[in-house]
C-alpha cells in the first residue's frame, strides 16, 4: 500500500532511482545532439560565406534545408552558365511564403522555355506579396509573351501599388498601345501620383493635348506640396506650344490659392500677371522672368515695383524681363508701361536704351514702345494679334550708337494690357 503521511493522506509514488537516471540521460543525450546540431550549422554557415563553390555546396550537404543556402547555389549555376531551377524550386519548398523566390523561379522557367511553370510561379508570387514587384514582373511576362489582356490587368494592379519611377511601366503600355485615352481608361487607375505621373509621360512624349486635362483635372484638387510640378508642366505646355492649356492649368493654380494672382481669364481682369509688381515673380508659366545678364541687378522696391539696375559692365545688347501674354487672332490691344528711370550722365529726358517690345510666337515684332528715358513715366505699344494664342513682351536694353553703357536703374511701378476693340 502506499505510504500515508501525518495527516493520514497517501502520498504519490515517487520516480524510482532508475527511472530519473534514464531522463536525465535522455536530456543529456538532447544537449548533446542540439550542441552538434548549433556547431555543424555554424560551420556550415561559415562555409558559405567563405563564398567558394566547394565550400557552398558542401554547406547544403551540411545543412540541406536552409533555403538560404540553395539559392547560393542557384546563383553559382547561373555564374557558370548552368541550370539554377532546381537548386530555385528546392529554395521554394523549403521557404514557400518567399515570394522573390517564386519570381526568381519564375524567370528562370520562362527563360528555359517552360512557359506554363513559369506564370504559375510568378501567380504564386503575386498572391503571396501584394507590393509592386510581383505584379510589374508578372505585367512583363504578358508583355514578352505578347498577351495583352493579361498585361492590361497586371499593369494597372502593378500602378495601383507603385511608388518611385513609374516610367518603365508607362513605356511598356506605350509600346503595346500609344493612346493616351485607352491607357487611361485600360491601365491607369485612379492614384492621384499615377495620373501626375502619367501626364509628364505625355508630355515627355510630345502629348501635350493628351497630358492638359489630366493636369487641369490635378490642378482643380492642388494641394502647396503639388504647386511647383504644376508650375513646371505649365512652363512645359508653352514651350510645346499649348498656350490655352498651360492658362487652364494656370488659373487652376491660381483659383485654388495657390499663386498669389488672379485667374487670367477673370473677367475684367488684366492681361497681365502681377503687373503692379507687388509680389516678387515665380519665374515660372505667365509670371514675369527675371534677366540672369552680367551686370543686370533686378529686385523689389520698398514701395509697391521693381527696380532693375544696370551696373554700366552689362552686355551691349540683352532682355532684362520677359512676359508671355494670350492674344486673340485680329484683336487690337494696348499696353501701358509706368516706370521711373535714373542714369549717370544723362540729362532728363534722355533715352537710356531700354524699350519695351512686343513679339509673336513665332518671333516676329508686334509693336515696340519708344526708349524709356531719363525721368520719364510712362511708354505705350499698340498692336493688333496676328493669331491666337502666345505674344512675348519683353523689355530690352541697347546701347544706343555712340554713348557708353548707362550706369543706372529703372523703376517699373506697373504694367497694363486690355483689348481696344475686336
Amino acid at each position: 500500500m502506499p505510504a500515508r503521511g501525518p495527516q493520514g493522506k497517501r502520498r504519490s509514488p515517487g520516480l524510482g532511482w532508475g527511472a530519473r537516471r534514464a531522463i536525465a540521460a535522455a536530456g543529456g543525450a538532447l544537449l548533446i545532439w542540439a550542441g552538434f546540431a548549433a556547431l555543424r550549422e555554424a560551420w556550415a554557415e561559415r562555409l558559405f560565406a567563405s563564398g567558394r563553390p566547394d565550400g557552398m555546396h558542401r554547406a547544403a550537404e551540411l545543412v540541406p534545408r536552409q533555403a538560404q543556402f540553395q539559392l547560393g547555389l542557384a546563383e553559382l549555376a547561373e555564374r557558370a552558365g548552368e541550370d539554377s531551377v532546381p537548386f530555385l524550386r528546392q529554395a521554394a519548398l523549403l521557404s514557400p511564403a518567399d515570394a522573390s523566390i517564386r519570381i526568381h523561379l519564375g524567370l528562370r522557367e520562362e527563360l528555359a522555355g517552360r512557359i506554363s511553370e513559369a506564370e504559375a510561379q510568378l501567380i504564386e508570387a503575386a498572391r503571396l506579396s501584394r507590393k509592386y514587384l510581383p505584379r510589374w514582373t508578372l505585367a512583363n511576362f504578358y508583355f514578352r509573351q505578347g498577351r495583352p489582356e493579361p498585361f492590361w490587368d497586371w499593369a494597372r494592379q502593378a500602378l495601383a501599388v507603385s511608388y518611385g519611377d513609374r516610367t518603365p511601366l508607362f513605356e511598356l503600355c506605350w509600346r503595346l498601345k500609344p493612346d493616351p485615352g485607352f491607357l487611361l481608361e485600360r491601365a491607369i487607375p485612379s492614384r492621384r501620383a499615377v495620373l501626375s505621373d502619367f501626364a509628364w509621360f505625355l508630355l515627355d512624349r510630345g502629348a501635350p493635348e493628351a497630358a492638359s486635362p489630366l493636369l487641369a483635372d490635378l490642378a482643380r484638387t492642388a494641394e502647396p506640396g503639388d504647386r511647383e510640378r504644376l508650375l513646371a508642366a505649365t512652363d512645359r505646355l508653352l514651350e510645346a506650344g499649348a498656350e490655352r492649356a498651360a492658362a487652364e492649368l494656370w488659373n487652376g493654380l491660381c483659383r485654388r490659392g495657390l499663386l498669389p494672382y488672379p485667374p487670367l481669364d477673370e473677367p475684367g481682369g488684366s492681361m497681365i500677371t502681377n503687373g503692379d509688381f507687388a509680389v516678387w515673380t515665380t519665374g515660372r508659366g505667365f509670371d514675369w522672368k527675371v534677366s540672369g545678364a552680367e551686370g543686370v541687378f533686378v529686385a523689389p522696391t520698398r514701395r509697391s515695383g521693381w527696380r532693375i539696375g544696370l551696373s554700366g559692365r552689362q552686355p551691349e545688347r540683352c532682355e532684362l524681363l520677359r512676359q508671355t501674354l494670350l492674344v486673340e487672332a485680329g484683336r487690337r490691344y494696348r499696353i501701358e508701361c509706368r516706370y521711373r528711370a535714373e542714369f549717370k550722365g544723362l540729362a532728363a529726358g534722355a533715352p537710356a536704351g531700354l524699350r519695351w517690345r512686343l513679339r509673336s510666337a513665332g518671333g516676329g515684332l508686334l509693336a515696340e514702345s519708344g526708349r524709356l528715358r531719363a525721368d520719364g513715366d510712362r511708354e505705350v505699344l499698340e498692336f493688333q494679334a496676328e493669331r491666337d494664342g502666345a505674344a512675348l513682351l519683353t523689355l530690352d536694353f541697347e546701347r544706343m550708337p555712340g554713348s557708353v553703357r548707362p550706369e543706372g536703374f529703372v523703376e517699373l511701378t506697373g504694367v497694363r494690357a486690355e483689348p481696344t476693340g475686336p
